[in-house]
């Protein structure tokens, strides 16, 4: 049986509507922003023949820099990681500058159909996200936190943003992709970061409570393994009111083989797809891919793309609601 585990967040909300055309609304981080790669396929949504979408949460530390610049050998194998994973919706994390990731993307994905969405800001760092969707988005949201007062550091070290992604007519679903700053960055002590975690997790019991049985998923970095006494808050199903399901502890376990981090002296993993009960149904068992170079192959992709391996997972549309809403 699938386990269930939970997540919850705390914020303020700023909305920004009609995807369709660009649009900016003021948050506490700057404006968002709604740019599509190609827009003659943002104006309907993708056919979608079979009722299975594959969504992925990607983080890509050091790739596209403050300063717009980019490293042009990662990106190449970024593209090349990118049309490999062919997924529908990736989530991507660590984007320090989405401008450098927007020329990368109208330099080598403006075939894939993707539509390209994140905030108009360029002083947010590691914190910054850029979603890829070849399914229109609407309802694009900032969640705007206090900053964390016991914490000396000035930049924003949490982030949240939400989404509703409209998959057919008939069938949507709201996406959260999320950053909290792992410990080990400097100056950002355990309990600045169990601050912002607490944050967070209110954040998410607020909006699942006004939002009762919604269909959503939460991606995204947390700066942590799922067995991080910090992360219990949000992960330990028997200190929690949600009912969240930690995708891939469920499909391959809390072991090695379930780290995305492949850079650190041990294996790790901090990279998190939580599906709500809502959207339990449609979640294919065992479909979570942690996409990684076969073992004594010289073809390095996904190692020199990123200091983490995406995380894939598969949903069938067709299999909505045929359940009761699973929860604990």
């Amino acid at each position: 049986m699938k386990k269930a585990l939970l997540l919850m967040f705390s914020g303020i909300i700023s909305i920004a509507t009609g995807c369709g055309q660009q649009n900016q609304v003021q948050d506490s981080f700057g404006a968002l922003q709604n740019q599509q790669i190609n827009i003659s396929s943002s104006k309907k949504l993708r056919d979608v023949k079979a009722p299975i979408i594959k969504l992925t949460e990607y983080d890509l530390k050091g790739i596209f820099k403050l300063d717009n610049s980019s490293n042009v050998y990662r990106e190449r194998v970024l593209n090349t990681a990118i049309r490999s994973l062919d997924s529908d919706i990736i989530a991507f994390q660590e984007v320090d500058s989405p401008v450098a990731f927007k020329k990368f993307a109208d330099k080598y994905l403006s075939d894939m159909k993707y539509n390209f969405y994140t905030r108009d800001n360029q002083t947010l760092g590691k914190i910054n996200m850029v979603i890829l969707s070849k399914f229109t988005i609407s309802n694009l949201e900032s969640i705007n936190f206090k900053k964390n007062d016991i914490s000396p550091i000035t930049a924003p070290t949490k982030s949240v943003m939400r989404m509703k992604i409209q998959v057919t007519p008939d069938y949507s679903f709201t996406l959260l992709s999320t950053f909290i700053n792992p410990s080990t960055l400097a100056n950002y002590t355990l309990a600045q970061r169990s601050k912002d975690i607490m944050d967070v997790k209110l954040f998410l019991k607020a909006f699942q409570k006004a939002n009762f049985g919604e269909k959503f998923t939460v991606v995204g970095n947390l700066g942590g393994n799922p067995d991080s006494p910090d992360l219990q808050t949000i992960l330990d199903p028997r200190s929690s009111e949600l009912s969240l399901h930690d995708a891939v502890s469920e499909d391959i376990g809390v072991n090695e083989d379930s780290s995305t981090s492949h850079t650190t002296k041990r294996p790790m993993r901090s990279d998190y797809v939580l599906i709500s009960a809502g959207m339990y149904d449609e979640y294919i068992t065992k479909s979570v891919v942690i996409s990684r170079d076969a073992v004594g192959s010289n073809d390095k992709t996904f190692n020199d793309a990123s200091d983490h391996y995406p995380i894939s997972i598969k949903f069938d549309l067709s299999l909505a609601n045929q359940n009761p809403i699973h929860s604990r």
